[in-house]
């Protein structure tokens, strides 16, 4: 192998990930609001198809047929800039599992998708992890208490992406028509 070759490949194999991530993000994007939707890339390559309600999905991270969870590709029904509790400590268990992990949120409106990609380049340590759930925990009480309001969430959004890079996990953001 060439120099700097399996680099390329690395390279390679990741742009191919995404491309496939962005392509699931523009179909699961055409389902019904009214519920979230879920696709989870298992690491054969198989893609399980998951319904869940207004409020979660039941995402399967492992398959005895299928292996690990590399991918979940995931909408919400209601507007958020961040990721839930629940989007994270998904994160964050496929990391434990496989490096790299992924998790799309998908967020439909005016005929796009609002796709916002993390990746988990490593496992977290347990401190790193407690304190990015810590901090989406803080996000999910602000949302409750006073609802969603675009300033401020663009506000925690950053601040809870910048703490995700921090920590590893790199944070994307795609409009993509529908």
């Amino acid at each position: 192998m060439a120099r700097g070759q399996g680099f390329l490949n690395v390279a390679h194999r990741a742009r191919c990930v995404k491309d496939r991530i962005l392509r699931l993000a523009r179909e699961v994007a055409r389902s019904p609001k009214e519920r979230e939707h879920a696709v989870v890339v298992f690491e054969d390559g198989s893609e399980a198809w998951v319904r869940g309600s207004w409020g979660a999905a039941a995402i399967p991270l492992y398959s005895p047929a299928h292996g690990r969870a590399v991918a979940v590709i995931h909408t919400h029904p209601v507007p958020r800039e961040t990721p839930s509790l629940a989007d994270l400590r998904t994160l964050l268990t496929m990391s434990r599992m496989v490096v790299p992990a992924y998790l799309a949120t998908v967020y439909r409106v005016d005929g796009e998708a609002l796709v916002t990609l993390y990746t988990a380049t490593r496992a977290l340590s347990p401190p790193e992890a407690e304190a990015v759930l810590l901090s989406a925990l803080e996000y999910e009480r602000l949302q409750l208490e006073t609802g969603f309001d675009r300033l401020a969430s663009e506000k925690q959004a950053r601040e809870q992406h910048e703490l995700l890079k921090f920590v590893g996990i790199t944070v994307e953001r795609y409009r993509l028509r529908l």
